[in-house]
């Protein structure tokens, strides 16, 4: 079969260029089998696929089909794997940002009452429960409640010390925040209070609407009606 010489330029030698392509019998390196290298298969080889002159057959038909098999089968299991750990990686943050956003979610709501109710918020050292509640008459109070003492402050015993306090609200639109396990802040419809617990002893302190965007966490500034905060 005669070689197109013009398409053989890629070749880099010193020698001549073939001028034509002659059956080459081989015997493959892997299964022994005795097989021909055809002419056309030469030439598609040197001149299409730009192989390098020197180069020749060494596995038959048979063995060089298995070896592309496994070759693709390789690249498509690490390909598998690849994705695999992607998706397993992906899924994990997507998990991870659910539990972190339902916990930062969760988290104002249960230290936070609009309505008659309770919880309990702990640090490791202090405690606070704050119930709401709702008696016959209609009227509203919220009662806040340190079982036990603030150990970083003070040199009391272990024991039962109990401070709390009773408050009543006044009018819609009240709400409770525990902004710590001991500082607890309340809108009672008509100003804001902020309780405190040191040691052994509770404070009780009025905040002006002038001192709020000063002392206000923001949780409790974004609560409060927008009349009190323009007075």
């Amino acid at each position: 079969m005669p070689a197109d010489q013009s398409k053989l330029s890629h070749i880099n030698t010193y020698g001549s260029l073939p001028e034509f392509y002659l059956d080459q019998p081989f015997n493959c390196r892997q299964c022994g089998k005795r097989e021909i290298w055809k002419a056309r298969d030469q030439k598609w080889y040197y001149e299409e696929a730009q192989g390098h002159i020197a180069a020749r057959a060494v596995e038959c038909h048979d063995c060089r089909t298995t070896k592309t098999k496994k070759k693709s089968s390789s690249k498509t299991s690490r390909r598998v794997l690849r994705l695999g750990r992607q998706n397993m990686i992906r899924t994990l943050i997507i998990m991870l940002l659910l539990v972190s956003g339902l916990r930062c979610l969760a988290e104002p709501e249960q230290h936070f009452l609009r309505a008659p109710g309770s919880f309990t918020l702990r640090d490791g050292t202090n405690e606070v429960t704050v119930t709401a509640s709702q008696k016959s008459n209609q009227t509203n109070s919220v009662t806040i409640s340190w079982p036990g003492y603030d150990a970083t402050v003070t040199d009391l015993p272990p024991g039962k010390h109990t401070c709390s306090d009773t408050i009543p609200l006044k009018a819609d639109g009240w709400f409770v925040c525990a902004a710590s396990a001991t500082q607890v802040w309340v809108f009672d419809g008509v100003g804001l209070r902020k309780l405190t617990f040191i040691g052994k002893n509770q404070t009780d302190e009025y905040i002006p609407a002038a001192a709020v965007d000063k002392v206000c966490p923001k949780q409790v500034r974004e609560a409060l009606p927008q009349s009190y905060r323009r007075q």
